[in-house]
């Protein structure tokens, strides 16, 4: 039997109730698994014979826990420790700006644009946005992320973004996704596990279950297969499990690839569970 440490944090360091799916499916296969805080004492690591990052939600919060969570990634890989997806996958994923070269095949990437602080008004004037999605490079489950036009682009001018930390992009509003959502596509080892559409709640924009999106599955014949194949030709390697979320309206517009700690909705597919599982013990050393 092997032990299976699922990477969480000491903010959030319990398992996830959707991952204790995982960990059922798991303990089906004989394996025992675990929280293992990737701030909390780091023997729990070393006596695990895999781990996989699961829901170390608090990376972003400040410079100081983004920076300490690097630096465990950099002593995991020094340590030759079975972490996936590995640090180099998982440090990709945490810097948003990696969507900028992401375009593949027919799938449209947002026009996305870096700026500095007080400058945020130009950058838009220039581009010609009437409004935009400024979010942080270094964040997720919607922290910071805010839907403005030209006067609040000039009240942060003088106010300044923060935190300062980090850096800050502005992208291009897709209006279909207040009415269409976002189609959230779980892959496991290569290959199209399964998807879920979310539907922001009345009068938001943002797809992060923090502001009161319906979930619900959506079946594999309704997927867009040649484009999300073409993402899947870019994403990095090596890669257990991702998932990628798109905007499906006239035109099919990426958002993210989220390689470290997606939820990945085992609570709509149970299977996917045990699929991750069987993934996740063929690496066990």
């Amino acid at each position: 039997m092997a032990t299976i440490g699922l990477v969480t944090c000491l903010a959030y360091p319990e398992v996830t109730a959707d991952d204790r799916l995982l960990v059922a499916a798991l303990e089906r296969r004989g394996h025992g698994a675990v929280a293992v805080p990737w701030n909390g004492a780091r023997r729990a690591a070393v006596d695990a014979d895999l781990l996989l990052l699961r829901s170390a939600w608090d990376v972003w919060r400040d410079e100081v826990t983004h920076r300490r969570y690097l630096s465990w990634l950099d002593w995991v890989e020094a340590e030759g420790i079975e972490l996936w997806n590995p640090p180099s996958t998982a440090r990709w994923s945490l810097d948003k700006r990696y969507v900028v070269g992401l375009a593949a095949g027919s799938v449209r990437v947002p026009r996305t644009v870096e700026v500095t602080a007080g400058q945020l008004a130009k950058t838009m004037a220039d581009v010609g946005w009437s409004e935009a999605v400024l979010k942080p490079a270094v964040g997720g489950s919607g922290d910071g992320v805010e839907l403005i036009d030209g006067a609040r682009a000039r009240q942060l001018d003088e106010t300044g973004l923060t935190p300062a930390w980090t850096p800050w992009m502005v992208q291009e509003f897709v209006p279909e996704i207040r009415s269409r959502g976002e189609t959230s596509i779980a892959v496991i080892d290569g290959e199209v596990s399964h998807a879920v559409q979310k539907r922001p709640g009345p009068g938001e924009y943002r797809s992060n279950s923090a502001f009161g999106v319906t979930v619900t599955r959506i079946e594999a014949d309704r997927l867009p297969m040649p484009e999300v194949e073409a993402l899947l030709s870019v994403a990095p390697r090596p890669l257990l499990y991702a998932r990628i979320d798109l905007v499906i309206g006239d035109e099919i517009s990426l958002i993210e690839i989220e390689t470290v700690d997606p939820a990945l909705w085992f609570s709509t597919s149970v299977e996917a569970a045990d699929r991750l599982a069987a993934a996740v013990e063929a690496r066990l050393p």
